[in-house]
């Protein structure tokens, strides 16, 4: 367990040693949550195809978040995504 600060902006800096540790690294995005004792919870965001959302859904596994994209408009490019 490490300490951090949070900014006046509301910025928080993971370290270096946790960001390792989860093999996290470059431009990645994040999940933020909370748990009902107030814990903050941050979760690597993963990308998916829709048809693969819609086979988890279809199957009853709801509980988890997913990033949903449709097709790329070129090279490295992502439309606007839904979180569920």
């Amino acid at each position: 367990m490490e300490l951090v600060k949070l900014g006046k902006k509301g910025r928080v800096s993971i370290p270096r040693s946790i960001l390792k540790k989860l093999g996290l690294e470059g431009d990645i995005a994040l999940l933020v949550d909370t748990t009902g004792d107030g814990a903050i919870v941050l979760r690597p965001a993963a990308v998916y195809p829709v048809e693969i959302e819609k086979q988890w859904l279809a199957a009853g596994l709801d509980s988890h978040r997913v990033v949903c994209v449709g097709v790329a408009n070129g090279p490295g490019a992502l439309p606007d995504a839904a979180v569920r």
